[in-house]
């Protein structure tokens, strides 16, 4: 071999192990870089604005039952209503939140998932500990979808689209929201990942761990756990890897029978189905769902209609059978969100309950980035949406009253007119009292805006 093609050689071999130690930091990189942004917007609103702690909805009834928990090691919630730690509002004791159950005593009325997490961080940290644990989680979900796209993508690609998750959709600003929305969406990002690129033993256990914990979060999480499980199971077996199953089945059949011997020792059945606070029209809840003025999750992050452009080609493509499970666990739980929402109140949380599986949506978000990188009007489409999706992403996130609170909906009207540059209207605002033919005054402007902007980028796209 000659000097110069040696050297060459060499070059090769120096330029491919630069890029691979590169990408072997992203992670680390990215788990660093969201930290980092989310725990500044806690402290930063703690400081200035002195809003981190300003807890709404079903959060101080969280942090509660955590209190509940780690303090007074107890499961009976008649005490910690009604003598709460200072600094939590006092709340009626027979509120929904809590529901009777044996021997006349009060229990948390939610999953007990959720505050059996923030134990530990909650005391050593106290709220600022529980609001750092969310942010912990979050960085840790925004990992695995780099993670998940580089094996749809490309690597640069899979950074963008981790980027774009982390900044510019509504997992910013549920980083410091305590939820089990949040967790979940770590747990469903971790666990797809796992089922289909990593088999190792470990990862199998810790695996079934998260997927066991899952409904003991929220209920409406068990499609996730029965896909996500169903789907390891079945993979595990065409593998002859039958040695490999206790290591998944052990902590998912220990924590979902402990889950129900809880259930039966509390209230005398080991499944314990809680009413939604509304429910309705299938059809009603998923346009609720997805154009809502104030709920809405295309009106709060529009950049992920670049999912469109994404799903036929992921389906299609060599790992379509990890595409479809993604795209079915999201389907799964948008069907029960869109029923918990049929009244079409615009009083809630912008797309709350879709935080859960919101992180797959990175699998065609990631293919579309891929596929059409060439074309200029999507180049285009990309920045604008971006754009529009981080500017109101940041502004929820500096203020969580503005744009999280239920009560209100003069702060995020105002602040969408201001993003959509006074075109908010183009989105319908479905209230309890509203009806269907207002609504199609409202929804037909954004339909055929939305048609005007798919034809034009599909011509654009035909011819990259």
């Amino acid at each position: 071999m000659s000097s110069r093609k040696r050297h060459r050689l060499m070059s090769m071999m120096t330029t491919k192990l630069t890029r691979s130690c590169s990408l072997s930091r992203c992670p680390s990189l990215i788990f660093i870089a969201s930290f980092l942004i989310y725990a500044y917007v806690v402290v930063h609103n703690y400081l200035v604005f002195h809003e981190a702690f300003t807890f709404t909805g079903d959060e101080p009834h969280y942090l509660l039952a955590t209190v509940n928990l780690a303090f007074r090691h107890s499961v009976f919630m008649e005490e910690v209503y009604l003598n709460p730690p200072a600094g939590f509002p006092l709340f009626p004791r027979h509120d929904w939140h809590v529901i009777p159950g044996n021997w006349g005593r009060l229990f948390f009325g939610h999953g007990l998932g959720l505050p059996f997490l923030l134990t530990v961080p909650y005391g050593l940290g106290g709220l600022l500990g529980v609001n750092l644990m969310m942010n912990f989680l979050s960085s840790l979900t925004n990992v695995y979808i780099f993670k998940v796209c580089r094996e749809f993508s490309s690597s640069c690609s899979a950074i963008a689209t981790s980027l774009v998750f982390a900044f510019a959709t509504l997992l910013l600003p549920y980083s410091n929201q305590v939820y089990p929305d949040v967790a979940m969406s770590f747990i469903t990002i971790f666990s797809f990942y796992n089922v289909f690129f990593s088999g190792s033993r470990a990862s199998l256990f810790l695996t079934g761990l998260l997927l066991g914990l899952s409904p003991a979060l929220k209920l409406s999480f068990v499609p996730v756990l029965l896909l996500a499980g169903g789907s390891l199971v079945v993979k595990l077996i065409k593998l002859s890897s039958l040695s490999k199953l206790p290591y998944f089945i052990s902590p998912v059949a220990l924590l979902c029978g402990s889950l129900s011997a809880y259930n039966y020792w509390a209230f005398g059945s080991p499944i314990v189905l809680i009413p939604p606070y509304c429910s309705g029209s299938l059809l009603r809840g998923a346009i609720v769902l997805l154009l809502d003025r104030y709920y809405g999750l295309l009106v709060f992050s529009p950049v992920l209609l670049i999912c469109i452009f994404g799903v036929v080609h992921s389906v299609k493509g060599p790992l379509k059978a990890a595409a479809m499970l993604a795209l079915l666990e999201f389907l799964c739980v948008f069907i029960i969100a869109a029923s918990y929402c049929g009244t079409g109140t615009g009083e809630e949380y912008p797309a709350r309950q879709l935080i859960s599986v919101l992180p797959l949506l990175c699998v065609p978000f990631s293919v579309a980035l891929d596929r059409h990188a060439k074309s200029f009007l999507f180049k285009l489409l990309f920045f604008v949406l971006t754009y529009i999706s981080l500017n109101i992403s940041s502004s929820m996130a500096y203020s969580r009253g503005l744009g999280l609170t239920s009560q209100n909906l003069t702060g995020k009207a105002q602040m969408l007119s201001r993003v959509y540059f006074g075109n908010e209207f183009l989105f319908p605002a479905l209230t309890p009292s509203g009806h269907y033919l207002s609504f199609v005054n409202y929804a037909f402007l954004t339909i055929l805006f939305a048609l005007v902007v798919c034809i034009i980028a599909r011509e654009a796209l035909s011819n990259p």
